[in-house]
């Protein structure tokens, strides 16, 4: 697929509105991809944008189901996995379920896209963990001559002072600054860990900061990965 084609954006909500315009242009059906913990930042143009109720635009959204009802998994996934089915049918959105036990998958693809065309709406295909295979990434670089994220972290947290509050996102980010502070046996006191909530840590710190200003507030943001 030509990087043209493959736009990755700010937001889960972003990336809904830019299909759209997608589409208004080119009256191609576009694919939507996301983790279902970013559905949240995608319901306000989903319903307000595409539904057909609004301008009634077509989209196939392809969303991976954490936190599935049985499936071990983080605890911020929990609450958003188990009322995902409900979710989507509150919503109104049509959708397939695909699991590493399903074999027709065309057949699934295809019943979506033909329903988003003929009604105008958005379809969803709703993946869950264990689908896919392990997807083998081609370095391009020697990844023995890059830093890496925790030496990054690690550089970070040493030329800050003690009374400095570190606000840091979700996954391994947070997850290697608490294994930084344990190493080092420092307190962590003045760290706000984000479990969940990817893309809004940035919000948070400046919260803090706003009703704070004596204090100095450093926030260590990213995709988390």
């Amino acid at each position: 697929m030509s990087r043209k084609q493959h736009i990755i954006t700010a937001n889960e909500g972003n990336a809904v509105a830019l299909a759209c315009g997608h589409f208004l242009a080119k009256q191609s059906i576009p694919l939507v991809y996301m983790q279902n913990s970013g559905l949240g930042n995608a319901i306000n143009p989903l319903l307000s944008l595409s539904d057909p109720d609004v301008y009634s635009i077509p989209l196939l959204l392809m969303i991976g189901w954490r936190g599935e009802p049985g499936v071990k998994d983080e605890p911020q996934h929990v609450k958003q996995g188990k009322i995902q089915i409900e979710l989507m049918e509150a919503m109104d959105i049509p959708y397939e379920i695909f699991s590493k036990d399903s074999r027709d998958f065309k057949e699934k693809i295809s019943k979506c896209i033909k329903l988003a065309k003929d009604e105008n709406r958005p379809t969803a295909l709703l993946i869950k963990k264990g689908t896919f295979g392990k997807y083998n990434k081609t370095v391009l670089l020697d990844e023995n001559q890059l830093m890496k994220r925790e030496e990054a972290l690690e550089i970070i947290l040493d030329n800050l002072s003690d009374e400095t509050i570190v606000v840091s996102t979700t996954g391994k980010t947070s997850r290697e600054i608490f294994e930084i502070r344990e190493k080092n046996n420092q307190s962590h006191e003045k760290d706000f860990l984000t479990v969940g909530s990817m893309g809004h840590c940035s919000s948070i710190a400046l919260g803090i900061a706003l009703a704070r200003p004596d204090r100095q507030v450093v926030c260590i943001d990213g995709d988390g990965a």
